[in-house]
């Protein structure tokens, strides 16, 4: 995790911390790591499947994971410290309600923490990462599993804005240092394409997804590909 984010959220005594839409519990972990403190971790996510690989995970034993839906929380209001989400705002069909339960169940002073990458790329690199994003959501939806486009960086902030909070604090990540044909990643970015189009090889917009992965293989040796910029929001909410 970036120094960024460490900054950031090692400022923070989390106390009672819950993770939305945690998946295999990766960000959890890294609250966890990062915290000045806490006292609990709880990580939901509404995928038994996802819940079922964070259980198996040696290094979350310590970390509490319930099965509930980001858009209907099974908590009383005001009942965490601290409520974050990270990389999953876009794999939802209603972020806005999301962001609403979790402003519900955090308690007035607590502080809200949000990772999510978004459009608004510097680089032709990063657009190539983009794309690549955007392709493999493509084919998660023709699979019948949620994951939504991307979205501009201004969407998000208007999102903030719309909560109530103060104290916002927005930090910026890229990639833009690093090399954007580094061997190593840009394998890594092939094997994904090539598992996601083995996923899809039996949906019925399969040649045009297959299409779309050949130019897509092609960018990667023409311009290269960085991740995506990701926006990291801390913030405390009104009392």
């Amino acid at each position: 995790m970036s120094d960024i984010f460490a900054e950031a959220v090692g400022r923070l005594a989390g106390g009672r911390v819950l993770d939305v839409a945690t998946g295999r519990g990766t960000f959890a972990g890294l609250l966890a790591t990062h915290l000045q403190s806490h006292d609990d971790i709880v990580a939901v996510d509404a995928s038994m499947r996802a819940l079922a690989a964070a259980r198996g995970d040696p290094e979350l034993q310590q970390i509490r994971l319930a099965c509930t839906d980001a858009e209907h929380l099974a908590f009383g209001d005001g009942a965490f410290d601290t409520v974050a989400i990270s990389a999953s705002l876009h794999h939802l069909a209603r972020p806005e309600q999301a962001l609403a339960e979790m402003m519900r169940v955090l308690m007035p002073g607590g502080h809200l923490v949000i990772m999510e990458m978004h459009t608004t790329t510097q680089s032709e690199p990063e657009r190539v990462g983009t794309q690549f994003h955007q392709w493999a959501a493509r084919v998660d939806t023709a699979l019948g599993i949620n994951h939504f486009p991307t979205r501009p960086r201004q969407q998000f902030v208007d999102w903030i804005k719309t909560l109530p909070l103060d104290g916002i604090e927005l930090y910026d990540r890229d990639s833009t240092d690093a090399d954007p044909f580094d061997a190593e990643y840009a394998a890594q970015v092939q094997k994904y394409i090539g598992i996601y189009l083995e996923r899809a090889r039996e949906v019925a917009s399969y040649p045009a997804l297959e299409q779309q992965s050949a130019e897509l293989r092609q960018r990667l040796v023409t311009d290269g590909i960085l991740p995506e910029p990701t926006l990291l929001v801390v913030a405390r909410k009104i009392t």
